[in-house]
């Protein structure tokens, strides 16, 4: 795998766990529904990038 990809999955990674880290701090309790937006936010951001550098180098 080459740097540039590794470097997006951080880049990535930093970003949406400040997010995620801003969001909770600003909560005073975390609800279900909380934790179902911090999963699927996950899910639309580093599912996409898998499929498409991952996956797809190992073919």
């Amino acid at each position: 795998m080459r740097f540039s990809i590794i470097l997006r999955f951080i880049i990535l990674g930093v970003l949406w766990a400040l997010l995620c880290y801003m969001h909770v701090a600003a909560k005073t309790t975390m609800t279900l529904l909380d934790w179902f937006w911090l999963l699927a936010s996950f899910v639309i951001i580093f599912v996409p990038m898998y499929k498409k550098y991952i996956k797809n180098n190992r073919k």
